[in-house]
């Protein structure tokens, strides 16, 4: 026999074999997914997870293994529980030798056996039954691998020229199945050349035909041709083999007798073989050239390769798409190749399939390498092309690039995804429908706040599900609907309507409709677009409501009062009658926030809010119009008796005492009352003149009430223009200081000087002190003009000293403001260095009620001031309240008695008392004394003999300008008492 036909035959052999091994691993592999479904049964999990299964019910476990059963068909099968104890059993299976270990991807043990009889293949397993990574037991079976391809070569293999083995690896060597009926399995040792064993070959995963020299029993010689194949990722390797002279000896005898007549046949024959082929050829060339011409010109590759894989024919079209020449795709070892190492191991088995006759034709997405590197998405569609004897001997593969069109679809998929991202983040609903009115786009603000059905809806049932109502509740008919009037064509823009969320709560709606046109204005549909304003709404009217309350006591505020007042003074006008104003300021309530805290303090607002609330009558209105201002607003009061007597009612409201938990707090309100028409004719002035009378009021004492008088209008005008004079007076230096000497008691020496402000108005004159010193205190005005006095002192002292005259330590009194300043120290120590004075001759009077307002701090401002060297006297001490145990801790310098223990010395028993007291507690704490008001020689002479230190007043000199205080200073021992 010619070389060419023992090489198809050889060929057709290996062909052979390797289908066998792919049909093989196909089984197992299937068989396996039959044995891992069951052993995942839920059934199966649930009675073994329930039970031991010895003692339980078994009816509800055989009905799930027989089910499956009836599918997989085992030939014997059993299940154990987690004591290795049968649960469940069925048919019977009597091992003749172990079988070969499968390497397979799912849990437990496999091995392949042959019947040594019937040569058929046989699966045993065993596998572990889990749940949630739990042991609860176990599944053995026997699973006959059925394929008619096995049952084929099982008669095949009764021909003793014709084996097929299956091997596996042990230590040292290879096992493999009994090859004939009534064998046993064998053990081969490893050669050192595996070329000599083809079964160790296959073990390696290598393809191949070898032809291996035997001998028969009878002596004659012969040779196998031996086929070998691995059987994918099992571990097992395939080997089939046959005797050549089985093979080759029919093909032999029949090729002598063709030999004595084949010059007569050849003539013959090729006369008509020519005369009949030559139209088939040219047909067939001219249809292969009409195809290749179609592909090229459609831009779809194509290629055909056999079983090895490699390329056989390739067009055009397949070269221009990859760059590879026609020659270049030929040398490639395989057409697997040409793909993408991601893809590859999915296109193997796939290829395989298609040779194995596994599968028919198939369509695939891949990645193919072109010649430049780069890899173009390719569409494929391979399918197996069958010789005469419907063998599959190649396979043709169509190949599309397909890159740009899915460039396109990526880009427009993420154009969607991102306007899809767009619409759902929206914080309004969006809706649409089609030209036919079928709802096909709602977005997801609308999809999580209503269930909608499967099917597209159309505008009707939209309409059912979706109730819409107008501001008053009545329904919105369909019509009427937004969205159902842009489909008419309308255009709707921020209609609001009330709508029930998911939830079922009833919200406030904006909704902007519009018909949707294309370029040409074709219609396409209608959009609705929702707005939830509910919050918008409901802040709006809180804010509303904000703007004419109170949010703590929810009263009325000013503007809210101010506005009823005007209604009600209108009634008043129109009906003849009066009505009252009642202003009320709770006493003392910044000492409660300063002390108490804020919270407390709103908590003493809210309380009052509710003790006046709850005493009104019909025809009154409460308002929290300041921080601790109130204002009632009394219509219908017919005299001045019922507005006094209204006032002690509420008076009496407030009496009794706040309960704070278990804290009690009294509290007072100064009240100021205007009547209408008789105090004024618009609300301004009734509630600046009810402000007026409630000051007024203080002046009474704590918790009083005060009628608004006439005159108190031109007072607190008066006082407002004072006001006004004071501001413009700082700016234009009308302001001076006046200067009263402190004379040594014993030597009748000036020692020291107080500094007094004096307001020097152009046109009035001096103003007394007591006419202004409050208002600056007052309005705050007392801490610049405070600072400009001290700097102005400084400043008279420095240019004392530069005059030659000898000064002495000036006083500077000290308000109250200026202490709970943070500045105080800044200012003393700047005016210090800025003039350059010696800080013992600034010396600061603080008086003894101020003194005690933040004792603390003061105590600690007073010691600091004192490190600096300025001395600090306690001013008309005795008057105050402070307490004589925190007195000698204070670094005063000096105490001042004031002028109403001094007034009436020596006559007066009590004054004489208080003032020798005084004396000796300054003794005893080491302090001088300064005796104020002293204007008689029998008071100078009671200071002296009492021991006495200094003192300032008439009797020496009554405060004078700079000017005079120099000439005193320089004519030292003829100062003249004045009287």
């Amino acid at each position: 026999m010619g070389r060419h036909a023992q090489h198809v035959l050889r060929t057709r052999l290996q062909h052979d074999n390797d289908r066998l091994a792919l049909t093989l691993n196909r089984e197992i592999r299937n068989r396996g997914q039959d044995v891992a479904a069951l052993a995942a049964n839920q059934r199966v999990l649930s009675f073994l997870d329930a039970s031991s299964g010895i003692d339980s019910q078994h009816s509800g476990l055989e009905d799930a293994v027989e089910d499956r059963a009836q599918q997989i068909a085992p030939e014997w099968l059993v299940l154990r529980n987690l004591q290795g104890q049968i649960v469940y059993q069925m048919g019977r299976f009597t091992a003749s030798d172990a079988g070969l270990p499968v390497q397979w991807p799912y849990p437990g043990q496999a091995w392949l056996l042959r019947d040594p009889h019937s040569l058929q293949f046989i699966l045993r397993v065993h596998m572990p039954i889990r749940k949630d990574g739990r042991v609860l037991g176990s599944l053995e079976a026997v699973l006959p691998l059925q394929s008619d391809y096995f049952s084929e070569l099982a008669l095949h293999e009764r021909d003793p020229g014709h084996t097929v083995v299956v091997c596996a690896r042990q230590q040292g060597g290879a096992l493999c199945s009994p090859g004939h009926a009534n064998e046993h399995p064998q053990f081969m040792t490893e050669p050192q050349r595996q070329t000599d064993a083809p079964e160790f070959l296959a073990l390696h995963a290598e393809h191949g035909v070898v032809i291996r020299p035997t001998r028969h029993q009878n002596g004659n010689e012969d040779a196998m041709i031996v086929a070998y194949a691995p059987v994918a990722s099992t571990g097992l390797g395939m080997v089939s083999q046959i005797s050549a002279r089985a093979l080759f000896g029919s093909l032999i005898t029949t090729s002598r007798v063709v030999l004595l007549l084949l010059p007569a046949l050849l003539l013959v024959g090729l006369a008509l073989l020519r005369w009949q082929l030559r139209p088939m050829v040219r047909r067939l060339h001219d249809s292969q050239q009409r195809v290749r011409i179609g592909l090229d010109y459609s831009g779809m590759g194509m290629a055909t390769f056999g079983w090895d894989g490699r390329i056989q024919e390739a067009n055009g079209a397949l070269v221009d798409m990859l760059g590879f020449s026609e020659e270049e795709l030929r040398r490639l070892p395989s057409v697997l190749d040409l793909l993408h190492p991601e893809d590859l191991k999915q296109a193997t088995s796939s290829v395989a399939d298609i040779f194995a006759d596994l599968s028919g034709a198939y369509c695939a997405q891949r990645r193919y390498r072109c010649k430049s590197g780069d890899h173009v998405w390719v569409r494929l569609h391979v399918a197996p092309i069958h010789d005469e004897h419907r063998a599959i001997h190649m396979a043709i593969v169509f190949v599309q690039d397909v890159s740009e069109l899915l460039a396109k679809a990526d880009v427009l998929r993420r154009d969607h995804t991102f306007l899809q991202a767009v619409l759902d983040n929206m914080t309004d609903g969006v809706v649409a429908c089609d030209e036919h009115g079928h709802i096909q786009y709602t977005n997801a603000l609308i999809d999580c706040q209503h269930e909608h059905a499967a099917r597209p809806m159309d505008l009707d049932e939209w309409a059912r599900d979706h109730a819409l109502l107008h501001l008053d509740r009545r329904p919105v008919p369909f019509a009427g609907r937004p969205l159902s009037r842009a489909f008419r064509g309308e255009v709707v823009a921020g209609a609001e309507f009330l709508a029930y969320s998911g939830t079922g709560e009833l919200r406030q709606i904006q909704i902007s409709s519009y018909p949707l046109h294309d370029a040409q204005q074709t219609f396409l549909g209608a959009v609705a677009m929702s707005c939830d304003l509910t919050e918008i709404r409901t802040a709006h009217a809180h804010a509303q409501w904000l703007a004419y309350h109170d949010p703590l006591t929810e009263l009325p505020n000013r503007n809210k009062l101010l506005e009823y007042t005007e209604h009600a003074m209108a009634r008043a006008r129109r009906n003849g009658e009066e009505m009252a104003l009642f202003f009320l300021e709770i006493n003392r309530f910044k000492a409660i926030n300063d002390t108490l805290g804020h919270t407390v303090g709103d908590q003493v607002l809210v309380q009052v809010a509710a003790r006046l609330r709850s005493s009104l009558r019909g025809t009154e209105t409460l308002g929290h119009v300041g921080d601790d201002e109130f204002a009632i607003v009394s219509e219908h009061m017919l005299n001045t008796q019922a507005v006094t007597e209204r006032a002690e009612q509420l008076r009496q409201a407030l009496k009794a005492p706040l309960l704070l938990g278990t804290q009690q707090i009294h509290v007072s309100a100064s009240m100021g009352i205007v009547r209408y028409p008789a105090d004024g004719d618009d609300v301004s002035a009734l509630f600046s003149r009810a402000d007026i009378a409630m000051h007024e009021s203080k002046k009474k004492g704590v918790g009083q009430w005060s009628l608004y008088q006439q005159g108190l209008y031109a007072r607190q005008r008066q006082m407002f223009e004072m006001e006004g004079a004071l501001r413009k007076a700082l700016d234009a230096t009308e302001f001076v200081p006046y200067y009263q000497p402190k004379v040594d008691v014993a030597t009748g020496r000036i020692v020291g000087a107080e500094a007094l402000l004096r307001w020097q108005r152009p046109k009035q004159g001096l103003v007394a002190p007591a006419e202004f010193i409050p208002i600056l205190e007052d309005t705050g005005l007392i801490v610049p003009v405070g600072t400009w006095m001290l700097n102005t002192v400084c400043a008279q002292q420095a240019h004392w000293r530069r005059s030659g005259i000898t000064i002495v330590p000036v006083a500077v009194n000290c308000a109250v403001a200026q202490l709970q300043s943070d500045h105080l120290l800044a200012v003393v120590q700047n005016v210090l260095d800025t003039h350059a004075l010696d800080p013992r001759m600034l010396e600061l009077e603080i008086t003894e009620s101020v003194l005690m307002h933040e004792p603390e701090r003061v105590a600690a401002l007073i010691a600091e001031l004192r490190a600096r060297g300025v001395d600090t006297a306690i001013d008309d001490f005795g008057t105050g309240y402070s307490s004589l145990a925190y007195l000698k801790r204070l670094p005063v310098s000096a105490l001042k008695i004031d002028r109403a223990f001094i007034k009436d010395l020596p006559n007066d028993a009590e004054d004489i008392a208080i003032t020798k007291a005084v004396l000796l507690l300054a003794r005893e704490l080491g302090l001088r004394v300064v005796a104020e008001g002293v204007e008689t020689a029998e008071q100078l002479e009671f200071l002296r003999s009492h021991g006495c230190d200094t003192y300032q007043g008439y009797f020496c000199s009554r405060p004078v300008p700079a000017d005079e205080f120099a000439a005193l200073l320089r004519g030292q021992g003829r100062l003249i008492p004045t009287s």
